[in-house]
This record gives C-alpha cells, sequence and structure tokens, in this order.
C-alpha cells in the first residue's frame, strides 16, 4: 500500500509540474530605459576578495513607472574636491564579477544590484597600490552614468585609493551581495 501511495503522489505531482509548464509566460508590458530621475543607489556590502575590494550596490526604482537596466554603466569617482580621473576596466578578473549581461526589469520599488571592484594594498587596508608618490586620493562619492545619455546618479564612498582603477560587473537583478 506505501509504494501505490508513492506512485499516487508521484504521478500527481508530475501532473501539476505539466499544468504549470503548458501555461503561457506571462510578458511584462514594454518599459523604457531607467534615467537617473527614476533611481537611487547605496552601498550595501563591501567585503575584500584576494587583492581587491568588492563593493554591493543596491539600486531601486524611486518612480512611480517601471523601468530597464542593461550591461554596465560608466563609473566616476569623486574626491571633495571634484570629480577624479577613473579608469573602468571590464576584464573580469574576479569571478564575482563574471555575470551575464540580462535586461534588468524593475517595476516601482524593485531592486538591482551593481558589483564594483578596485584593488587594495598589501597590508589588506581598503586602499590601492600606490603607483607613484602622491597618487593617493580619498574618494568622497561614486557616480554611476547610465548610456545612452540617461543621466547618472551617485551615492558616498568612503575609501582610499591610489589608482583609478575600477572593476565592475553588469546590471542584475534583485540584491547580490559582495
Amino acid at each position: 500500500m506505501i509504494g501505490r501511495r508513492h506512485r499516487v503522489t508521484v504521478g500527481l505531482v508530475a501532473l501539476a509540474l505539466a499544468a504549470v509548464a503548458a501555461q503561457p509566460a506571462v510578458a511584462r508590458p514594454a518599459a523604457a530605459a531607467c534615467s537617473a530621475g527614476q533611481l537611487s543607489g547605496h552601498l550595501r556590502d563591501s567585503s575584500p576578495d584576494l587583492g581587491s575590494i568588492v563593493l554591493s550596490i543596491a539600486v531601486r526604482n524611486i518612480s512611480p513607472q517601471a523601468c530597464t537596466l542593461r550591461g554596465f554603466p560608466g563609473l566616476r569617482l569623486h574626491s571633495a574636491a571634484g570629480p577624479l580621473p577613473t579608469h573602468v576596466v571590464l576584464l573580469h578578473l574576479l569571478a564575482i564579477l563574471d555575470r551575464p549581461v540580462t535586461t534588468v526589469y524593475l517595476v516601482p520599488g524593485a531592486r538591482a544590484s551593481l558589483l564594483v571592484a578596485y584593488p587594495r594594498r598589501s597590508d589588506g587596508s581598503k586602499a590601492n597600490v600606490p603607483i607613484e608618490p602622491g597618487s593617493c586620493k580619498n574618494v568622497k562619492r561614486l557616480s554611476i552614468i547610465l548610456g545612452h545619455s540617461h543621466g547618472s546618479f551617485s551615492l558616498p564612498l568612503e575609501a582610499h585609493m591610489c589608482s583609478s582603477g575600477l572593476s565592475e560587473s553588469p546590471f542584475v537583478a534583485g540584491l547580490v551581495n559582495a
């Protein structure tokens, strides 16, 4: 009798799965690319990786309309005095940054993530190795620049960097830890 019950249960589960698979996918309404005014961002998490500091940045749709994000944004570091030269590298030496490019659909209030990494000094501090004497800067903000003239927004970032090199992931749906 136990064997028969097991077969019946398995059969019912298989029927339920087949019914779900036969349902058409729910289509999302078309949404335009997000503009900077629709988004806010904040630093969620930072963690050291082998030779790097990895930052997890949460991006939230604060507008009443759905919008989409896709690919890699531009990045710009700022000191208290203003913009700093910033070099973004898309060559992913860190596995955590190696993500597929997808279109992230953000309904109002929904969140996406962006992972950003920069080298740290060999002494373990959250700073880069100086390229030349006096090249280290105190970073106060990070600007995220959206493509196709959709603007930029910035968030506080307290870091001591000795080069302007950053690596990044593409936008990722949901919240992703560093």
